[in-house]
């Protein structure tokens, strides 16, 4: 079985729909359920080619604004995009190459991108040549956005939105009624916070201040037992090789004693500006240790969370691959804090103060999470800053834009009853031309008449498409292989196809 290159990247999707899912709603249509994999993604979600082939843009009433790609025994359809950056129709792309954008175009309830894949020589009865894609697409890893809340008054709409999003974490929860979250199922990440941060003068002290400071945390943490994961100390600052084996020996030593007594540690928990990329080295015992990092990632300039800026938002990335580079494990990873900040400033650099109204800014969230997810797929959960926000107005997650997060990032049901393929015009085709047609589309190439290879194919016996029209094998010339021969004609020159046989 092949293994295809997901539309949206490593690690950055959710299905909301699967293959052969609600019958009654395709039932009208001749289908025996939905015909592809839908991914409940925002609008924006950069969509890619799952396999090398040639790409093929198109509009229409169900599908909207679609690409379609064909492949050697491979067809598949992107569909309900906003956009497509192809250059022309008939490119050639391999996979992974970006073709375009998700969006909500044609027949559709939300925000979405609809997959569909046909493969030559497997057939599905009831859903015309459509396939279960899942099957062809790596493994997967699914990214949580969880809340942060820094207030304690954990009103009703607090604990459904952390219900819906996946999760949440609580600042100081010991002042709060967090037990409502367990009630509601809600995976719940501690986090106590010290008098300017003086729990951090035990890293220095390596192993010995891990006992230290796992001495005055416990002492609290022991009565909530429903929380079970915490976060160790709050942005350690690393500036040589020094501080980091202190640290180092301080988080190694606080995983097993978090593990001793029933916890999971979130270790290290850096803020965006580090380590140094060269001192990953000296975190080999921690990394092996600790059962997840920690790690905050701001952005400071607009384009907001723009993929380019590999120092800030996308750090995380280059952090990965110093550690890969080290030859030590990746834990898997929660970006404890994230959002719109230059400085720290509380009314002064947070996304309400710069003017990115709440619409814009969580979509910019949903999005950043799909993307980072789609380039370090380690990330399990990412956690913006901040719900209850207790002294920091400029980043406050209100309950209105928190909803609107909800919403964007929680799957839907889409596609309701969707056509399957736009239906071919009518050519006055007998039957035995229309079987024809149908046991092209069977082996995944497109069948088209009128085309210059289809139609020579068709007058000089040469039998059933192996593949796809290709160009650029041959200099100047386009070429079809079919059972009977391979048809080819200087590319342009249409009215002079010729053929060879095999």
């Amino acid at each position: 079985m092949a293994t295809l290159y997901h539309p949206l990247g490593r690690g950055a999707w959710r299905i909301s729909q699967r293959f052969g899912e609600n019958p009654a709603n395709y039932a009208e249509y001749g289908l025996a359920g939905h015909e592809g994999l839908d991914f409940g993604v925002p609008v924006g979600t950069p969509v890619y080619a799952a396999h090398d082939g040639m790409a093929i843009p198109a509009t229409g009433p169900t599908y909207g604004v679609q690409v379609w790609c064909y492949g050697a025994g491979l067809t598949s359809v992107y569909a309900h995009l906003e956009g497509v950056v192809l250059g022309n129709s008939g490119q050639d792309v391999r996979a992974g190459d970006l073709i375009g954008y998700s969006g909500n175009t044609g027949r559709s309830t939300g925000p979405h991108l609809h997959f569909g894949l046909k493969v030559a020589g497997e057939f599905v009865e009831g859903f015309r040549g459509w396939v279960d894609p899942e099957p062809y697409l790596r493994g997967e890893t699914m990214t949580q956005i969880w809340m942060q809340c820094q207030g304690h008054n954990y009103d009703s709409w607090v604990v459904d939105h952390a219900r819906r999003l996946g999760g949440v974490k609580l600042i100081n929860p010991q002042y709060g009624d967090w037990r409502k979250f367990c009630d509601a199922g809600v995976p719940i990440l501690g986090r106590m916070v010290w008098p300017e941060d003086s729990d951090k003068a035990h890293v220095a002290d390596g192993a010995a201040g891990a006992e230290a400071w796992f001495a005055d945390f416990w002492s609290t943490a022991r009565q909530m037992g429903g929380i079970t994961l915490w976060e160790g100390p709050n942005e350690p600052a690393i500036w040589d090789e020094g501080n980091a084996a202190a640290l180092d020996a301080f988080t190694a030593r606080l995983a097993h004693l978090f593990y001793d007594n029933g916890l999971r540690l979130v270790g290290l928990n850096f803020s965006t500006g580090h380590p140094e990329f060269g001192l990953w080295r000296c975190f080999g015992a921690s990394l092996a240790a600790m059962p997840y990092m920690g790690r905050h990632s701001y952005t400071v300039s607009s384009p907001w969370f723009d993929a380019a800026d590999v120092w800030h938002a996308f750090r995380l990335e280059q952090d990965v691959k110093a550690i890969r580079g080290a030859g030590f494990r990746v834990p898997p990873i929660i970006v404890g804090e994230t959002g719109i900040d230059r400085a720290g400033g509380p009314t002064t650099d947070g996304w309400q103060a710069r003017g990115v109204d709440a619409n814009t800014y969580t979509t910019l969230l949903a999005q950043y999470a799909l993307r980072l997810a789609s380039r370090v797929p380690e990330v399990v959960v990412i956690s913006p800053f901040v719900w209850l926000s207790t002294g920091w107005p400029s980043f406050d997650i209100y309950r209105e834009a928190s909803a609107q997060l909800v919403e964007k990032w929680q799957p839907v049901a889409c596609d309701p009853a969707p056509l399957p393929d736009p239906e071919p015009p009518d050519l006055g085709l007998t039957v035995a031309e229309r079987v024809r047609l149908a046991a092209w589309n069977l082996r995944g190439v497109p069948y088209n008449p009128d085309a210059a290879f289809a139609k020579y194919a068709r007058e000089h016996g040469l039998g059933a498409p192996l593949t796809v029209e290709a160009y650029g094998q041959v200099e100047g010339y386009a070429l079809q292989a079919f059972v009977g021969g391979v048809a080819y004609a200087a590319i342009g020159d249409w009215a002079n196809v010729k053929h060879t046989d095999w």
